[in-house]
């Protein structure tokens, strides 16, 4: 007889799965969850609409580290978007006030979790310890070449350990 947890698994990736063939694109308003696979995690950035005021998608608006899963490399990559950059702020913890079902994570909870790799223009990596329970907010920030303005989004990163 299956527990709670794997039918809950199932539960999961069967939405997962529905959602990848027939749901809501990169960049849906909606919540997309993914499983990391195993050491490495891509994640897809992308910029749409007008540049004056973009809008920035992700592949995965959750991540999800599976129990076990240790030292995950993340890898954000900014795809299809020449007008726009990342820079070594791009992708942080959100420390803003809570609000609109988003909530803070502190630089200290970040730290304990995640560390930089590196970063260019085009991509960003983070190596994810997952050695503690956590919702990690984050914030990714992508600037335009030509001015220098940032354009936001919050994601979140779900550690279960």
């Amino acid at each position: 007889m299956m527990n709670k947890s794997t039918l809950r698994a199932i539960a999961a990736a069967t939405i997962v799965l529905g959602c990848a063939l027939a749901g809501p694109g990169i960049g849906s308003a909606e919540a997309q969850t993914v499983n990391c696979p195993g050491a490495s995690c891509d994640v897809t950035v992308t910029v749409t609409g007008n540049p004056a005021s973009p809008t920035i998608g992700v592949s995965a608006n959750q991540l999800r580290m599976k129990k076990g899963q240790r030292n995950v490399m993340i890898t954000w990559k900014l795809e299809n978007a020449p007008d726009f950059e990342f820079r070594p702020d791009s992708i942080k913890p959100h420390v803003g006030a809570p609000g609109n079902g988003k909530q803070t994570t502190t630089q200290a909870e970040w730290d304990t979790q995640l560390q930089y790799q590196n970063s260019n223009d085009k991509q960003y990596k983070v190596k994810n310890s997952n050695s503690a329970a956590a919702t990690l907010y984050y914030d990714v920030k992508v600037y335009r070449k030509s001015t220098g303005a940032p354009s936001t989004l919050d994601p979140a990163i779900l550690n279960e350990p």
